[in-house]
């Protein structure tokens, strides 16, 4: 009997669950959210508005409570903070506008 046939082949077995137990364990994709792009073009819509009307920055907050009505959210106007603090996932837009004759940092964060 041939003692190294039986080894190669014990061997190419074993080599062979090695693979495939590896690709086994293999992290499995996560599937794709669309909830920040979501959440981006809102805010983002939500700044066109609040710009074409120039309102004023209470203004500002009634249109996000409008467009997120679900959701907890904090505006900083030139380091002046309105809304409430969460945890989890935020997604944080900032943005100069020229609004009511004056350059205004504005800084949207919302919470998911």
């Amino acid at each position: 009997m041939n003692n190294k046939g039986i080894y190669l082949t014990v061997e190419a077995l074993i080599s062979f669950l090695l693979f495939v137990s590896l690709l086994l364990m293999a992290v499995p994709v996560q599937q794709e959210s669309f909830s920040e792009l979501i959440v981006m073009q809102k805010t983002h819509d939500v700044l066109k508005v609040w710009n074409m009307q120039k309102g004023s920055e209470s203004n500002l907050t009634d249109l996000m409570a409008m467009a997120f009505p679900n959701n907890d959210f904090d505006i900083e106007f030139d380091d002046s903070i309105t809304g409430t603090a969460s945890k989890g996932n935020s997604y944080v837009t900032s943005a100069y506008i020229y609004n009511q004759g004056q350059l205004k940092k504005v800084h949207i964060t919302v919470h998911f």
